[in-house]
């Protein structure tokens, strides 16, 4: 069972999961093909432990994504990141005052993104890599609306 799921309040329910892209394994498959490359060129041992540098790279990025919840529901927002050290952040959707889409041109074409959640008081958190975030950033919304006109 899921750390969202775990701690949903009496009542309360899950509308929207999001997760990490893909793109966070960027990096290391870049470091790997770069280390193979130089390794072809110039024979040098050293290329094979930059390749395993690599190789580790994906390894934390595969946890890092596994182990990441995104959600929506339809009182808050839930993030929880990390296995060992873990940090959660829950907010209220009536404390939520914007949520801002951040896409560059490769995240546009990728479907990857990060969503600025701003609340009330000055308070805001970036949600970074997130895969498909104009669906999350649209159910958010939505459920902040659904939220103001219940009161």
């Amino acid at each position: 069972m899921s750390y969202v799921e775990q701690n949903l309040l009496p009542g309360e329910k899950l509308l929207h999961r999001g997760k990490l892209h893909w793109i966070i394994y960027a990096p290391g498959f870049v470091f790997i093909i770069t280390a193979i490359a130089f390794y072809v060129v110039t024979r040098n041992e050293l290329s094979l432990l930059l390749a395993l540098l690599g190789l580790l790279m994906l390894l934390k990025s595969r946890i890092q994504r596994q182990n990441t919840e995104f959600a929506v529901t339809n009182r808050r927002i839930i993030v929880k990141v990390g296995w060992f050290a873990r940090e959660a952040l829950d907010m209220s959707l009536d404390r939520i005052e914007s949520v801002l889409l951040e896409q560059t041109v490769w995240g546009r074409i990728l479907d990857y993104g990060t969503l600025i959640v701003h609340g009330t008081g000055g308070g805001s958190e970036a949600l970074s890599s997130l895969q498909d975030p104009l669906n999350f950033r649209k159910v958010s919304l939505a459920a902040i609306e659904d939220s103001r006109n219940r009161k």
